[in-house]
């Protein structure tokens, strides 16, 4: 099993920045990054850039649990890493992101089992969702950032083999993780929207237009 998931946001080839979402599929964390780790990332989504210097940013999201439904915080918000990757270009050719991750079998060097991350119940928290088979337009981004206007808000168009679809995120900010009624309010929104608001529903989704 591989060590950890990770999306592809967004790639500049003209400026060689890359930004990748990365959560833990088995053992594992991200601290600081190393060389080798972010290269690895770089790697796993099949990107033409030699990493040169990275930027992350920890969070939590509801779209990236295995228990959707669980009562505990943090089963229920699991960690998450966006990653900004800066380097050299090689080639011209497009890479786009897309709805099912890759999986990369490295590991943060930084991290370290034997310090374990003392949870916090206040964190930075992305509520995501993702139409599957349908761009959406400024129509309907707009309804998006209705839902909180003071949040950020960034649509990705991403593929599944033949298929396309749109990424939604909704930076919330800084909240309360253990009470969750921000939490709730977006996601719920989300939904009547027609989004789907966990990775494994989207990958359900997929199987069932695929098949």
């Amino acid at each position: 099993m591989a060590n950890f998931y990770v999306w592809l946001n967004r790639f500049d080839q003209g400026d060689g920045v890359a930004v990748v979402e990365v959560r833990r599929a088995n053992v594992g964390r991200v601290v600081d990054g190393d060389p080798e780790f972010t290269q690895g990332l770089a790697d796993a989504v099949s990107l033409p850039l030699t990493v040169r210097k990275w930027s992350i940013e920890p969070f939590r999201s509801l779209y990236y649990s295995d228990y959707p439904d669980a009562d505990d915080w943090e089963d229920r918000f699991p960690e998450a890493w966006r990653v900004t990757l800066t380097g050299d270009p090689a080639g011209d050719g497009e890479v786009e992101p897309a709805l099912r991750p890759a999986t990369y079998n490295g590991y943060d060097s930084t991290w370290s089992p034997l310090r374990p991350a003392e949870p916090e119940p206040r964190g930075r928290y992305a509520a995501i969702g993702v139409l599957v088979g349908a761009i959406a337009d400024d129509a309907f981004t707009d309804q998006v950032r209705a839902i909180r206007p003071d949040a950020s808000v960034d649509t990705v168009v991403a593929r599944s083999e033949k298929l396309r679809g749109t990424r939604v995120t909704v930076d919330l900010g800084t909240v309360d993780l253990a009470a969750a009624a921000a939490v709730d309010e977006v996601t719920g929104r989300l939904t009547e929207l027609g989004m789907i608001v966990t990775r494994r529903a989207v990958e359900l989704k997929l199987a069932e237009l695929h098949s």
